[in-house]
């Protein structure tokens, strides 16, 4: 449960900052 909550939550940062960059690039 821990282990797929910290994936969870990994893998929203990414997308985050992926969503960051890109409004940046624009």
């Amino acid at each position: 449960m821990k282990i797929l909550f910290s994936k969870t939550y990994y893998l929203h940062h990414i997308y985050f900052n992926l969503n960051r960059i890109f409004i940046i690039e624009q």
